[in-house]
């Protein structure tokens, strides 16, 4: 017995059966319609009609493209570079569409957003424990005290990280104290 799939059940990137244009295409690769004409020009990329293409099979012979690009450079290769740097460009691109890879500046600044309400509510905490004047300056003097601390640590990592030394911002604190 034959069943049939439900529209759920079928993958969102399979492509078979779908024909895109040279404009589509070369969209999909992330290079320009002239240079994807070139590229079928010189037998790298199939088309399966006039300005017709297969999704899977020009992305796959696009990756081999690049994969030997990559493998016979040459000292004078700018060529290849710029194709690689694409290449890398795209996929960058891709997994920043993904969710896998944010920005820097944007991690940062939900980081800075989570440790501000996080001090702000620390600094609440003082009149709903004590009703106390004197208990209330020493609980906001410990509170002082730890978002300093916190803002010394955070303002290294981050430098750290703008560095590019992953190791040191991930680091332990020194003093746990």
């Amino acid at each position: 017995m034959v069943t049939k799939r439900k529209p759920a059940d079928v993958r969102r990137d399979d492509l078979s059966g779908i024909s895109l244009s040279s404009q589509g295409m070369a969209k999909h690769l992330g290079i320009k319609t002239r240079w994807l004409q070139q590229l079928v020009k010189e037998g790298t990329i199939p088309a399966i009609g006039r300005g017709q293409f297969d999704p899977d099979m020009a992305t796959a012979a696009y990756c081999e493209f690049l994969r030997a690009s990559a493998e016979k450079k040459v000292a004078t290769g700018s060529v290849d570079d710029w194709h690689t740097e694409r290449a890398l460009d795209f996929r960058m691109k891709r997994l920043q569409k993904e969710g896998e890879l944010i920005p820097l500046d944007l991690a940062d600044a939900v980081t800075q957003g989570l440790i501000a309400d996080f001090i702000t509510w620390l600094q609440g905490l003082p009149a709903e424990i004590s009703s106390t004047p004197a208990e209330r300056q020493r609980l906001n003097g410990i509170i002082d005290k730890g978002r300093l601390r916190l803002a010394d640590r955070a303002a290294k990592r981050q430098q750290a990280l703008r560095v590019g030394n992953s190791a040191m911002a991930a680091q332990a604190p020194e003093d746990a104290a």
